[in-house]
């Protein structure tokens, strides 16, 4: 008798994630002249609710909106930022972070990653997906 060895060979399942209920840590945001990466102690937010809402924390603020997709079109509407005890040193990161929401025309979800796109497919800012937020 001859041994004969099984082996199975096991690929691990992509996970696919939803722009809804997934939570989206910024990664990169596109400055004036180039990509910038966010700074160290810097977390930033992006969590989209079935309902047409989103919500999120900036580095100085909370925030909240509305926004509107039909296929890869999105759009952002009525962001308010909620006043939190922050630094001012951010103040300029989450203006130009919440001014890139509102230039949004067009999103794509490659792989983990959330990007946001301005009507030319200019990615503005990129997201990691972190998991499921319910």
């Amino acid at each position: 008798m001859i041994p004969i060895r099984v082996i199975q060979l096991i690929t691990p399942v992509a996970e696919h994630f939803s722009l809804i209920d997934t939570r989206w840590i910024l990664e990169t945001m596109q400055g004036n002249e180039s990509v910038q990466s966010i700074p160290a102690g810097v977390r930033i937010t992006l969590i989209f609710r079935e309902n047409g809402t989103f919500s999120g924390v900036a580095p100085a603020n909370q925030y909240t909106g509305i926004y509107t997709h039909t296929g890869q079109v999105i759009s952002f509407s009525g962001i308010e930022p909620t006043s939190r005890v922050g630094s001012h040193a951010w103040y300029d990161i989450e203006e130009q972070y919440l001014s890139s929401l509102r230039d949004t025309r067009l999103f794509e979800i490659r792989d983990e990653f959330l990007h946001l796109m301005d009507e030319h497919q200019r990615t503005l800012l990129t997201f990691r997906a972190d998991g499921v937020f319910t």
